[in-house]
């Protein structure tokens, strides 16, 4: 999963914003666009940043695909499609966007928070149907799927999203933010923003220099946690040991930070670009050579 930082991801939004633009147009609207943000003439313009894009989200969507029994090369093409059919609907969900502010305005938090569930997820799960129906494995093989993978992803979404991610936001909002805002920026020379599980920091001076960071212990740990049945152990171990170790180290980051040291700010942003990486690499793991992850040991 990619940051808010990814030169590569700005790039994409940018290039989905141009063709949306040109489909509104297309479609009869006069429209305004500048790199990620778009407006239909005399309505309030729509800033496309990466919480927007699918990247993050593609846990959820490719996961059917790695842990269903199947041939690798038929997981990567199915992995290829859904690629491609999530772009192509992003274009579409961000020409509604422009629509849907000019015209329903004051519905507008609803229509954002929900749409990915009305553009993203009908055509996943056809995909994901498809993928079984032409599979060759025998029902015994699906109903495995069923009851390892399916019941685990139902658990993970419960688990998390019912039980860890509100009293990760409310960590967020009653105590971090109101923390730093108190102890270290009496000042105010920095800017305190969050989004859920998310913290962004802003020197007002320059924008440039800013620090953002998760919260430890989020919904890619706990998803890897439920889909690897907390298995191997050493694996496991090792991933909660490292997330734990975040806590003091983004402690340290953002003291430092506020003391105008801003080359934090870029550690802490290369720090989860690395452990998003490692995480995409295990579920690659899992796809290529699903044994290898027992034979990982913890150094000692």
């Amino acid at each position: 999963m990619l940051t808010s930082e990814s030169t590569f991801e700005n790039n994409v939004i940018d290039f989905q914003v141009l063709i949306s633009s040109h489909l509104l147009k297309i479609m009869g609207w006069d429209v305004l666009y500048h790199e990620n943000m778009i407006s239909i003439i005399g309505a309030q313009t729509v800033e496309i940043n990466t919480r927007c894009n699918f990247f993050m989200h593609l846990h959820k969507f490719l996961f059917f695909f790695i842990a269903f029994p199947s041939s690798i090369r038929k997981k990567f093409k199915y992995i290829g499609l859904c690629l491609v059919y999530l772009s192509f609907i992003q274009i579409i969900r961000i020409a509604s966007f422009a629509i849907f502010i000019k015209y329903f305005h004051n519905h507008w938090d609803t229509y954002h928070d929900y749409s990915s569930y009305i553009f993203y997820y009908p055509g996943v799960s056809i995909l994901w149907y498809v993928f079984t129906e032409s599979a060759n494995e025998s029902i015994q093989d699906i109903e495995s799927f069923i009851y390892k993978y399916f019941v685990r992803a139902l658990l993970f979404l419960a688990f998390y999203h019912l039980l860890i991610n509100p009293i990760q936001e409310n960590i967020n909002k009653k105590i971090i933010k109101p923390f730093i805002e108190n102890n270290l920026n009496s000042e105010k020379k920095y800017e305190v923003y969050i989004n859920k599980t998310h913290t962004i920091l802003y020197f007002k001076e320059d924008r440039n220099h800013l620090l953002q960071f998760s919260i430890p212990f989020g919904q890619f740990y706990f998803f890897l946690l439920f889909i690897l049945n907390f298995k191997p152990y050493n694996l496991i171990k090792v991933i909660s040991m490292y997330n734990l170790a975040l806590v003091p180290f983004y402690a340290l980051a953002i003291f430092f930070f506020f003391h105008g040291n801003f080359l934090w700010g870029k550690i802490i942003t290369i720090n989860e670009q690395i452990f998003r990486l490692a995480y995409f690499l295990i579920l690659s793991i899992k796809i290529l050579n699903p044994k290898r992850l027992y034979s990982i040991k913890v150094l000692k």
